[in-house]
């Protein structure tokens, strides 16, 4: 159940934005690059959980009958085996880091000091704050398109506009907003979300004194990281993967 519905989600925006004329082949045709890995992996996955569960050999009964009994109590115990358990069974952990479809821009820091999620992991959820709200940030970002985070201090204040600017007819799929710790008793713009807890900062690996942008797609995969408060990389990004092949026809 938890692969279809990933695998409907997958397609479902890329079809959607392919039958507006947004679509690059590329990206419609990443479905099968994207998806086939990981059905691939629960069908090699259950095949061997169902061997070891019925096979009559000695050497397999084993770990069945003498080690499983003796390690269950004790890893039901441990919390951290538990979440890692459950986020694989339900497939939150899958990622698309070796798709087309995904990009990092520039980075501020060397790759072993950075933290948190790279392009293609699913953005980690936290609970923020919405024009004075109480909200999930994963319920933000349900609304269709794609959404681009400017996180961190540092970003001039025509940063949406220019973007909406550059992307053109992409602008109305396109939602721009801010991402920063704050406190309840500031006064925030409509655009701007609010990390009271510091949570969302923290599973993302991000600085308050570092700008970065995060575009997540609308299947809520980052699609593209950079640091600093250059756009032009999101652009493009943006620009390779929604650009159809008519686009380029001649009239």
């Amino acid at each position: 159940m938890n692969t279809g519905i990933q695998d409907a989600l997958n397609l479902g925006w890329k079809l959607a934005l392919g039958a507006r004329g947004l679509a690059s082949d590329e990206l419609v045709d990443s479905y099968d690059a994207e998806r086939r890995p990981v059905g691939q992996g629960i069908l090699h996955f259950t095949d061997r959980v169902f061997k070891l569960a019925s096979s009559r050999s000695g050497l397999l009964k084993l770990p069945r009958t003498k080690l499983l009994p003796a390690i269950a109590p004790k890893a039901s115990g441990s919390k951290a085996l538990r979440t890692r358990l459950l986020r694989t069974v339900s497939q939150l952990d899958t990622a698309y880091r070796g798709s087309d479809m995904v990009d990092t821009g520039a980075a501020g820091l060397p790759a072993f000091l950075t933290s948190g999620p790279k392009a293609g992991d699913r953005l980690p959820d936290a609970v923020v704050v919405d024009r004075g709200r109480e909200m999930r940030l994963h319920d933000i970002l349900a609304t269709p398109g794609f959404h681009v985070l400017l996180c961190g201090r540092g970003w001039p204040a025509d940063t949406q506009l220019r973007l909406h600017d550059a992307l053109g007819r992409l602008s109305p799929w396109l939602s721009v907003q801010r991402l920063n710790v704050g406190s309840r008793l500031a006064e925030t713009s409509p655009n701007e979300i609010s990390d009271i807890s510091g949570l969302a900062f923290e599973r993302l690996g991000l600085s308050v004194r570092r700008p970065e942008l995060l575009v997540v797609r609308p299947d809520g995969h980052i699609g593209f990281r950079s640091s600093g408060t250059d756009v032009a990389g999101a652009v493009d990004y943006l620009n390779r993967i929604t650009t159809s092949a008519a686009v380029h026809q001649p009239a």
